[in-house]
């Protein structure tokens, strides 16, 4: 009878270890962040990089048109 406890014991336990293995798996895969990801503070910087070539742009527009002498 102790023998069949053990081998249960050992099933439930290796079960467990299966069960485990497999959430930790899974935490680490959402944790993981995606190849398009961008670093922290990228996409914020990136914007700021738009608005100045923007800026540029209709700055640089309005001084070759004119604009610029009827200051």
């Amino acid at each position: 009878m102790n023998d069949k406890d053990t081998q249960g014991d050992k099933q439930r336990l290796a079960e467990i270890d299966r069960r485990l293995d497999k959430l930790q798996a899974q935490r680490e895969e959402k944790d993981r962040p995606g190849r398009s990801a961008l670093p922290e503070g990228m996409a914020a910087i990136m914007g700021r990089v738009a608005t100045e070539l923007v800026a540029g742009v209709v700055v640089g527009d309005l001084y070759r048109l004119g604009a610029g002498s009827m200051a």
